[in-house]
């Protein structure tokens, strides 16, 4: 790979066309779709059978009753019952109103809320060589603006394809994820050393800002797996943060900070450009920049300068040769990972730290397990990490409880039989496994929590429906780094319970964005072991 050329294409990437915004889609589905549409009145087990069934007609499936061109919306505003920061509180809602299944108009659109694991794995099977979502409309719009391609959320058909394969083929590849646990397991060490000096003397309890440091730790990992180069965020002797990570970080907050607000309410600012606009505007220049530049610092390394931890080949350096990418696509791909790297882990970790704390029997179970597997001050290793059963099932049991993401959502272009309805093509039908995941008709003791659960020898607790609790999605558009997360989640949560005991004096709750920002009443307490 010549460095030259890689530094060329680099250089053009802010000279991009703008692209048209339209509708998601996808490559070939990873489940083999029946071959008539299903309802799971059809379905032996988990499997559908070849008979159709007989459904009731959309019209007659229940919902909440709306107004004429507006529909619910006014259930979502200050007028109604709903708030946007406690959004998800209005899928639970709507499922003791109406049951397993729910239709309902807001605004022009029509959506389908299911809650039943049958249904959601009859949706995922059925899904089709071209699953499509719901647009991020602002998200689409800003990007046009700025002359910036869609990037893997927004993209379409074969140019989705062509993104989502370039990234996948490195980030779901096991042996190339583990590649990455060297340098994770460095990074996990500079947070634990972070916090350990960050403490009151008397009280225990960070004095340092713990959510800051979790999206720093969070920042510095998946930098570190997809360009190769270290920020050292989490030094101990950097007071102040670089500008590019300062503006990342910064622009991150204004982001989440306003999407929910443009993206929930009505679309003023395809009329105007209004406050809120304006600043969702300068956070995506101001990130689109930063990442930039950490990417050509990334290309601009000398050999002596690459971190003998990282594997051999960069993300970065992987998809930066292929033939069918713009220089904008590299750089998009990139950024868009970076952003889901940061909020989604950092939010998964402290939902982690809370359930450890919460329940102090599991916590010491896996103090024993990380003890015997690691030691009492070993690094976490490719091996280490294989054998860590236990921690992976409190990551997997915590997502139940306290997900990251309340809801995945799919179009379909072709009708479909949901709980005995049939769903006509291009509605916006809703997966809410945050519902599923507690209520006691999928999942024995929703209230417990009990990681054993996911442990596949483990008989001492029944197993939930396989499509209970999806924490990453399914199929061709599932999170694409979800092995690159797990990874981190597993290697910080053992070398935390390793190092500390973990308290926790509050109640946890949840306000609803893209990823579900913690809201905890208290404060954690770490005492060193």
């Amino acid at each position: 790979m010549k460095r030259a050329w890689l530094q060329h294409l680099v250089a053009k990437k802010l000279g991009a066309d703008a692209v048209s915004i339209g509708r998601s889609g996808g490559e070939t589905s990873t489940f083999s779709p029946p071959t008539t549409v299903h309802g799971h009145g059809d379905y032996v087990g988990t499997g559908p059978t070849a008979q159709p069934c007989t459904a009731r007609p959309f019209e007659d499936m229940p919902g909440p009753r709306g107004l004429p061109l507006i529909g619910t919306l006014l259930d979502y505003t200050p007028l109604g019952p709903f708030s946007l920061k406690k959004l998800h509180e209005s899928f639970f809602e709507r499922y003791r109103q109406f049951g397993k299944i729910s239709k309902e108009t807001i605004g022009n659109k029509c959506f389908v809320s299911v809650y039943d694991p049958r249904d959601i794995e009859t949706l995922f099977r059925t899904e089709g060589p071209n699953p499509s979502w719901m647009q991020l409309m602002a998200l689409g719009e800003v990007r046009k603006r700025l002359g910036k391609p869609l990037g893997m959320i927004n993209e379409t058909g074969q140019k989705w394809r062509q993104l989502r394969y370039a990234a996948q083929s490195k980030l779901l590849n096991p042996k190339s994820v583990s590649s990455f646990v060297p340098v994770l397991d460095e990074i996990s060490r500079d947070f634990v050393e972070k916090l350990r000096t960050g403490r009151s003397a008397a009280t225990l309890e960070p004095t340092i800002d713990l959510d800051a440091e979790l999206r720093k730790w969070s920042l510095e990992s998946v930098v570190s797996a997809t360009l190769g180069i270290r920020l050292g965020c989490l030094q101990k002797h950097r007071q102040i943060p670089d500008k590019d990570t300062e503006d990342l970080l910064q622009s991150s907050d204004a982001f989440l900070d306003t999407w929910s607000k443009l993206e929930l309410g009505p679309p003023l600012y395809m009329l105007y450009p209004t406050k809120t606009w304006r600043k969702f505007l300068r956070a995506n220049e101001l990130w689109l920049s930063a990442a930039g530049r950490m990417i050509d610092r990334s290309l601009d390394r000398s050999e002596s300068e690459r971190d003998p931890l990282q594997p051999e080949v960069t993300l970065l350096e992987h998809i930066v040769t292929r033939k069918e990418l713009t220089p904008d696509d590299v750089v998009m791909i990139i950024t868009e990972l970076i952003f889901a790297g940061i909020e989604s882990t950092a939010v998964a970790m402290t939902y982690n730290l809370y359930t450890m704390a919460k329940n102090q029997h599991v916590q010491e179970k896996v103090r024993r397990e990380v003890n015997a597997v690691v030691g009492k001050s070993g690094k976490v290793t490719q091996d280490a990490l294989k054998s860590l059963k236990y921690v992976k099932a409190c990551i997997k049991e915590t997502s139940r409880v306290l997900p990251a993401f309340s809801m995945r959502n799919r179009i379909l272009d072709k009708e479909i039989v949901l709980a005995g309805y049939r769903v006509p093509p291009n509605v916006i039908i809703r997966v809410l496994t945050h519902v599923t995941g507690q209520l006691p008709e999928y999942v024995v003791e929703p209230d417990r929590f009990a990681p054993e659960r996911w442990l596949r020898d483990d008989t001492t607790i029944p197993k939930p429906h396989p499509f209970a609790v999806r924490p990453f999605g399914v199929g061709t558009r599932s999170c694409i780094g979800q092995r690159l997360a797990e990874q981190e989640l597993g290697i910080l949560l053992a070398k935390m319970i390793q190092q500390f005991h973990i308290e926790c004096d509050g109640e946890m709750e949840q306000i609803f964005n893209i990823a579900n920002k913690p809201d905890l009443s208290g404060t954690f307490k770490f005492t060193e072991l």
